[in-house]
Parts: structure tokens; sequence; C-alpha cells
């Protein structure tokens, strides 16, 4: 029972840093022990911020008298106080935290962190609002706005755009050969009165998994023009 009564301040120690954004992508991208030995950690500071709270509580006439009947075993209350930590303090930090840093200034430091690099250019060039192509490892390129890419481990993250261009790389000069152009559609859905006005960009919305994304880049329309005048 006593070793059973500790892995809940070891579940609640993990829950804290997966759901804190300043440990979050480290804790993602440990393995095995390693995520044992951090949540065990901090389920050990949760308990101890538990024990002072609960010295302040135990004062309390009322709480004494809830405590001593509902309690099923020993440290009942620690326990319990260390589980409402856990699920009360990491958006209490996120907001102190988002005061300090934005989420997008905080994912291009955790990505040049990590090395992430596919991702940082995709943070980089939404924080600019300014396109991005990404190649697969078919050799397919989708030329657009990224909406999102999680700071994870590098084969689970995912990474979502809004296509205005697609096309391949050809697999004998890696020159781009665009094929698809989604812009005209989406002005048309932009338009109050038009045909498609019922439909938003984000229904092109492209999602691709991390493990199957070969580079990113920046992309401007005029500059790759420009490239192809002097090729």
């Amino acid at each position: 029972m006593a070793l059973s009564i500790l892995l809940v301040p070891i579940l609640a120690g993990y829950w804290f840093l997966i759901q804190t954004r300043l440990f979050q992508p480290r804790i993602s991208r440990l393995t095995g022990y390693h995520v044992f030995f951090h949540a065990g950690i901090t389920g050990i500071l949760l308990l101890t911020f538990a024990w002072l709270l609960s010295l302040s509580l135990n004062s309390i006439s009322f709480v004494q008298d809830w405590l001593t009947e509902n309690s099923q075993f020993e440290y009942f209350d620690l326990i319990v106080l260390s589980g409402v930590l856990a699920l009360c303090l990491p958006p209490l930090v996120n907001l102190s935290t988002g005061w300090l840093i934005t989420q997008i200034s905080w994912n291009k430091k955790q990505a040049r962190k990590y090395g992430n690099l596919i991702n940082l250019v995709i943070f980089e060039a939404w924080e600019a609002r300014f396109f991005v192509e990404i190649t697969t490892t078919g050799g397919k390129s989708y030329i657009g706005y990224p909406v999102r890419s999680d700071i994870r481990t590098v084969d689970e993250a995912d990474v979502s755009l809004v296509p205005f261009l697609s096309g391949y790389r050809d697999p004998r000069n890696k020159k781009l050969v665009i094929t698809t152009k989604y812009w005209p559609i989406i002005e048309k859905c932009l338009s109050e009165d038009g045909e498609l006005a019922h439909l938003k960009p984000e229904h092109f919305k492209v999602v691709l998994p991390r493990r199957e994304i070969a580079s990113a880049r920046g992309f401007d329309l005029s500059a790759y023009e420009e490239f192809k005048k002097e090729q």
C-alpha cells in the first residue's frame, strides 16, 4: 500500500512537467528511467510544498475536522494536496511566464536549444508572417503559411500549413517545379459574395508528420522568380 501511494506524487510530478511550457519540451524528449527520475524529483518538490501548505491548513479547525473524517490512510492530506498543486500550478506558471516571454519566442528558444532547426524555420516564418517551403522525403513540396508546429520529440511533432503553392523537387537537379496554385481558390474563399465564401483558407490546411519532412526554408515568390531569371 505504501509503495502504491508513492506513485501518486510521481504521477503528479509527471503531469506538472508535461503541462508546464517551461519543462514540457525537455520531458517530451526523455525516455525510460530519465522520465521516472524527473517525475520523481518533481513529485518530491510537490510533496514538500504540500507539507508546508498542510501546516497552515491544519491550523484551521474545519479543515482539520474534514481531514479527520475523510482521511483514508496515513499522509492522505499530503497526497491530495500534491495532486491539487500539480493541477493548479501549471496554468499559473504558464500565465506568469507568458508576461515575460511570448509563446512563439519560447518555442524559438527551445528549438535552438534542442537543435530542432526545421521547427525554428517554421516558427520564424510564422512570427514574420512569411511563407515557408516544406519538402517531404518523397520530394513533394508545399509552400504556404505555417499554422502550427509542436515542440516535441523529432518523430512525433506535426507541422500544419495553409498551402498557396505545391509541387515537387526534380530528382535530377532538385529544382522546384510548381504544379498546383491554391491562392486563386483561397482568394475566392476570402470574398464575401464569392461562390466559395462558405469556405475558409484553413479548410485547405495540410498536416505533415515531422518524420516525413526532409527540409524547410523561408520562401518569397518574388525572390523565387528572380532566381529563375538568373538560372
